[in-house]
C-alpha cells in the first residue's frame, strides 16, 4: 500500500488547503517515485494490508490532513505517518471486513456498468429519434439560423468570461459556482470541481448570466 504523500506543487489544494489525494494498494515488485511513501505490513498474520488501505482511504483526511502543515509547500513526513494510530482488530475480522467490502465494491462496479449500457441505449434511441424527426421537418421547412430565435438583443450568443476576466486565483472555496467544461457531463451539469467565485466577482461577470439556454462544450482557460 502506498499514499500520495504531495503534489508536484507541494499538495496544496487552493490556497494553503491541504490535502492527501490518494491511497493505493499495490501487490508485487513496484518503483516508488519521490513524491509516494510505502506501507509494507511486516506480518500477514497480525495485518492484512488490505485492511488499513481500506481504512485509510475513508478516513484519509481524518487522520494525515491535520499533520499536514505549510503555507507555500505543504508536507507530510514520513515519521508522521509512521505515528499514525489506528484501530486494528484481529486478522480474522480485517479479512471479513475486507471480504465484505469487496463484496460491495463488485456490486456498485456491475451497477455502474449497467448503467452505461442503459445510458448508451438511452443516447443511441435519442440520436435515432432526432435523426429521424430531423429528416422529416427538414422536407416540409426550410432551414433556420440559430440567431432568429435567440433574443433580440446583443450578446444573446455568447461565451464564458475566458482569459483575464477570470484568474486562476479567483476562485474560491464557496460562493457562485463557475461552471466550466469539465463540468459539463451526459447533456447536464455536474459540479464535481467546486469551482466558486465571490458574490462580488460574480457581480462583476453578471452579464454572462445564462437562465436557460443550449450551451455548447468549450475550453475553460484560466490565467
Amino acid at each position: 500500500m502506498f499514499l500520495v504523500r504531495s503534489s508536484p506543487s507541494g499538495g496544496i489544494q487552493g490556497h494553503g488547503d491541504a490535502a492527501l489525494h490518494r491511497v493505493h494498494y499495490q501487490e508485487g515488485k513496484f518503483a516508488l517515485a519521490n513524491l509516494l511513501v510505502a506501507l509494507l505490513p511486516k506480518d500477514p498474520n497480525i495485518c492484512d494490508a488490505k485492511y488499513p488501505y481500506l481504512l485509510l482511504t475513508a478516513k484519509k483526511d481524518e487522520y494525515f490532513v491535520p499533520m499536514m502543515l505549510g503555507t507555500a509547500n505543504v508536507s507530510l513526513k514520513e515519521k508522521d505517518i509512521a505515528n499514525v494510530e489506528i484501530p486494528l482488530p484481529s486478522v480474522e475480522e480485517q479479512r471479513r471486513v475486507v471480504t465484505r467490502i469487496e463484496e460491495l465494491a463488485a456490486k456498485i462496479q456491475e451497477a455502474r456498468v449497467l448503467r452505461k449500457q442503459a445510458t448508451r441505449e438511452a443516447e443511441k434511441l435519442i440520436h435515432s429519434t432526432v435523426t429521424k424527426i430531423d429528416g422529416k421537418v427538414r422536407e416540409t421547412r426550410a432551414l433556420t439560423k440559430l440567431e432568429t430565435f435567440a433574443r433580440r438583443e446583443k450578446g444573446s450568443l455568447r461565451s464564458g468570461p475566458f482569459g483575464s476576466a477570470l484568474l486562476h486565483q479567483e476562485f474560491v472555496a464557496d460562493g457562485v459556482p463557475a461552471i466550466g467544461i469539465q463540468d459539463v457531463l451526459e447533456n447536464r451539469f455536474v459540479l464535481s470541481w467546486k469551482w466558486n467565485v465571490t458574490p462580488e466577482k460574480a457581480e462583476a461577470l453578471k452579464r454572462f448570466t445564462i437562465p436557460s439556454a443550449v450551451t455548447q462544450n468549450r475550453p475553460m482557460r484560466v490565467t
